[in-house]
């Protein structure tokens, strides 16, 4: 895969929401549902939505599932307002913004233009973000890997 052609964009508001959803469930790892556009001529996604999804994992400090009720209404709701479904986002509260072990055995969709966002925190979140500002990272998965994508935010 032509790992350099590739970039992931996202608008403001969303990235926002994203980074707020991470905040509020912190230590806890937060995950959702991203909505946007596909540009087919840069084969890359323009996120316009972060929709949280509950994470009903056992130890949710170190993992998460999305609640499968949670995730058909979004899902549904997304498509009803004529937004397509871009990809995945969540967070890492105690660890760098790369793909776990975890991350790769269960990533369970294989277009492999959707998006893979990791959300990483130095530090405690809560104690403000001009002290603790968040690391992100977007990926793409191709090949049965991940691929650190560039990030523009629109």
């Amino acid at each position: 895969m032509n790992r350099h052609k590739y970039f992931a964009s996202i608008t403001k508001e969303a990235l926002e929401d994203m980074l707020n959803d991470c905040v509020s469930r912190y230590p806890e790892e937060a995950c959702g549902m991203l909505g946007g556009i596909y540009e087919s001529e840069s084969r890359s996604w323009i996120v316009q939505s972060a929709i949280p999804i509950a994470n009903v994992h056992p130890t949710p400090g170190t993992a998460f599932a999305f609640d499968p009720a949670s995730w058909i209404k979004h899902y549904f709701g997304m498509t009803n307002n004529r937004q397509q479904f871009a990809g995945i986002y969540h967070s890492h509260p105690s660890a760098p913004p790369v793909p776990s072990v975890k991350d790769e055995t269960g990533f369970a969709f294989s277009q492999p233009e959707l998006n893979y966002w990791i959300i990483s925190f130095p530090s405690d979140p809560r104690a403000g973000r001009s002290h603790n500002l968040p690391l992100v990272q977007p990926y793409r998965f191709a090949d049965n890997a991940f691929y650190p994508v560039p990030l523009i935010i629109a």
